[in-house]
Formats: C-alpha cells, structure tokens, sequence
C-alpha cells in the first residue's frame, strides 16, 4: 500500500543553518510474472484418454499480480484460472492433454494479467497415440499350448509393447509377454485353462496406452 514520508534536510554552513522540508509517498513495485517451466510436453496420450500437467505461476513483483490462461483444443486448462497471486506467492495452472485422433499437437498457454509483461505464451505438446488389436479381434478360437498370432498396428507408439491376456471378458488380466517389439506381429502360445471369455490387449511398455480385442474369443482344448 501507499506511504507518505515528510522529513527535513538541514544545511549547515558559516552563514546560518537552514533547514527545507521534504516529502514523498512510497508505491508498491508492481506484479510481475513468472511461468515455470517455459514448456510442457506431455508425450504420447491414447485417444480418448487424457493426462494433466501443470505450471507454476509466480509474483515476482509487489501488489497482488491478477490475470487467467487460456489455451485451445486438444488441450485445456483445468484449474488454476483466474488468479489472483500476492507478492512472493504462486500458483498452479492444471493444462490437460486430451487427443481426439491421433498425430502430433502443439500449441500455446497465454497468460494474461495484469503485469508490464502481459500476454506470455508457454508451449504445449502431445501426441495423440493408438494401438489396435486385428487379432484376435473377437469370435475366434483358439488353442492351449498352440502357436497363434497376435496381431496390431499403432500410430504415435515408440519403443516395445507388451501382450496380456484376459479369461474374464477384460475384467482381470495376465502377463504373456512382458516386452515385444512394436512391429504389429507376434506368436503367442496360451496356456490352461479354457474359457469362452478370452481377450488379448498389447500395451505400451508404460501401461498407459493400450488396446484390446474388441469381443471375447475362445480358448479350448
């Protein structure tokens, strides 16, 4: 807030002593922004899912630092907008990644306030991923203890995969092979016991993108 100061400067000489008055009134420096980090890559994200990240909004400056960010689809802002930061104090703005089709996004957060500064962009970037099961896609029948062939493509996965299978209609699943390359092909040998309520899914190796059989499928004998 706003202070007055009134003094006096005194001048001493061989001549007399003579003294002036003086005032001034003290303002608060004014808020300045600061965004951290100065971009967010959110990687790859499975179409239809979404993941958050977040930047931390800091008052640099005096006053109480006021403003919003806003960005545009895929992504959006979540929380943390409007703020209303005071000097020294910060804040989280929650970005959200939500691919709708697959391909590579980028696009920019714009902070606006009430700072000297205003607007600042930070970057965004995120891949909207796929991966889909051709087989067995649902209605087969298949054997224990033979070679079948899981089948799948991908678009925006990098690095291996890994299969699993369900014998409860995606409900609970078991570990085939805990890592594969990612080259849409690979035999698998199913062990007991039999159900009519099979699916397979292959997953990225970081378990947050997967895709499964559409149907369940059978396993017997």
């Amino acid at each position: 807030m706003e202070a007055s100061f009134v003094g006096n400067v005194s001048f001493t000489s061989n001549a007399g002593d003579v003294s002036r008055g003086v005032t001034g009134v003290g303002t608060p420096s004014p808020p300045q922004i600061s965004v951290t980090p100065t971009s967010l890559n959110f990687g790859s994200v499975g179409v239809g899912n979404s993941a958050d990240q977040t930047f931390t909004v800091q008052n640099t400056g005096g006053g109480t630092l006021t403003g919003s960010a806003g960005t545009t689809a895929p992504f959006s802002v979540v929380s943390g907008s409007p703020f209303s930061i005071d000097a020294g104090a910060s804040n989280f703005v929650v970005v959200r990644f939500s691919p709708t089709a697959t391909g590579t996004f980028t696009r920019n957060v714009t902070f606006t306030s009430n700072a000297l500064t205003s607007p600042i962009s930070q970057g965004v970037t995120g891949t909207g991923a796929q991966i889909t099961v051709t087989s067995p896609k649902g209605g087969e029948t298949w054997h224990i203890n033979h070679n079948q062939s899981v089948k799948w493509s991908s678009k925006g996965v990098t690095g291996n995969v890994k299969i699993d299978l369900s014998r409860d209609g995606g409900i609970n699943w078991e570990a085939v092979l805990l890592s594969t390359p990612n080259d849409g092909n690979q035999t698998v040998n199913l062990p007991a016991p039999a159900t009519t309520q099979a699916r397979i899914r292959v997953c990225h190796l970081s378990g947050t993108l997967c895709g499964a059989s559409a149907a369940n499928f059978k396993i017997q004998q």
